[in-house]
């Protein structure tokens, strides 16, 4: 067998081997299939349903090497054997790196680990499982081992720019200086309790950093300036965080607008503290993928005046544009269109496959005029909502 993943994928094979041993074969085709159904839940965050996929897609591949083992195919068959051995850790190592990616997500690090290593046992070598494995090693403070792992991948892929950005991450750590040790009175001496004020997203960030203080405080003080390329568990700045936050409402209640939270709306406060609009978290998308995903126009009026590229496009190979229309945020798609300027090409793709159907033009987006189109050409002047 010269490629198993096309044997896999092959639309033209026949499962009609009744053997015990064409039944194992049908068992790592099944388990192929779980690997691209859990595959499917990835881009919608559906964790727990991946995850459910990649297992099943293990416990088939375990049937089909016991089913084998059964019939010695080592030895009645050893050609046979081989190409079933082969396409049997192919998918068993698919399955484990994928499972690994599901379980970082969640926070489970110590289980991305564990998978990643698992594949790395299927598969020796597989540069996408090192990378997987150097990701769980960072976020378990095992920066020199994860720093091993990815100059491996980038020894052989060194335009690998994933690779690239995940090592410098990796770095910083390594070249933070050692903080010196407390004397011993001072370690005897009990420190203040530092009172939390609010738990958004970007005080449990720089949580460190702060007294009683909230985030939007240390902005307006000035002192936010090295914080503000600290990432969280998923490479998300605090302006990633800022821009999925509710948008305050002029017509809420006092109450309502309370319980927001005080960093409520620190979109604008960060960019102009001087907040990078165009760093990618793990996924690769930029602050304004998110605005675009949770439907957040003044966000993404203030990324389009700071500068952030409308058609950058995210590991998925998809733009703001794309999220904002499958999402049905038709202000935000009003925005990137008419003021950003972004490639409509992808706007097709991602209401297609909201409604299923080309006449989503006429039926679903009434306000379609025909000016939303690939082309640039024929459209009013960018109009920013900050004054220059």
């Amino acid at each position: 067998m010269e490629d198993p993943v096309h044997w896999l994928e092959s639309a033209e094979t026949c499962d009609c081997d009744q053997s015990t041993v064409g039944s194992a074969w049908s068992l790592l085709r099944k388990a192929w299939g779980c690997k691209k159904s859990g595959n499917c839940f990835i881009p919608a965050e559906k964790l727990q349903e991946a995850e459910e996929q990649y297992s099943s897609g293990l416990r088939s591949v375990a049937r089909a090497v016991g089913l084998v083992a059964l019939e010695s195919l080592e030895t009645e068959d050893p050609f046979e054997h081989r190409d079933f051995q082969r396409t049997a850790k192919l998918v068993e190592g698919a399955l484990h790196r994928n499972l690994s990616l599901t379980a970082q997500r969640q926070g489970n690090y110590t289980a991305a680990l564990r998978h990643a290593d698992a594949s790395l046992l299927a598969e020796p070598g597989n540069l996408k499982s090192k990378y997987r494995r150097a990701l769980a090693l960072l976020h378990l403070n095992r920066e020199s081992e994860a720093d091993a792992n990815l100059r491996e991948v980038l020894a052989k892929e060194p335009q690998n720019m994933d690779a690239r950005r995940l090592l410098q991450r990796v770095q910083r750590p390594l070249a933070a200086p050692t903080p010196a040790t407390p004397s011993s009175t001072e370690a005897d001496r009990p420190q203040p309790h530092k009172q939390k004020t609010c738990h958004c997203g970007i005080c449990e960030l720089w949580a460190d950093k702060l007294s009683a203080d909230t985030a939007a405080d240390l902005l307006q003080s000035g002192g936010a300036k090295m914080l503000l390329a600290r990432r969280d568990s998923r490479g998300r700045t605090a302006l990633h965080l800022a821009v999925m936050q509710e948008e305050a409402n002029p017509n809420a209640s006092s109450q309502t607008s309370a319980a927001c939270g005080r960093c409520q709306g620190l979109v604008e406060a960060l960019i102009d503290a001087g907040a990078e609009v165009e760093l990618t978290d793990e996924d690769e998308r930029t602050p304004l993928h998110l605005a675009a995903l949770e439907g957040r126009p003044k966000a993404v009026s203030l990324l389009l005046d700071a500068g952030c590229l409308p058609d950058t496009l995210d590991r998925f190979g998809r733009s703001p544009l794309y999220y904002a229309a499958a999402a049905n945020h038709r202000d935000v798609v009003a925005l990137l269109t008419d003021r950003g300027h972004a490639d409509q090409s992808i706007l097709f793709h991602a209401l297609k496959e909201k409604f299923g159907t080309h006449n989503f033009v006429l039926h679903d987006w009434p306000e379609y005029n025909g000016c939303w189109m690939s082309s640039k050409e024929g459209r009013l002047p960018d109009l920013p909502l900050r004054p220059v």
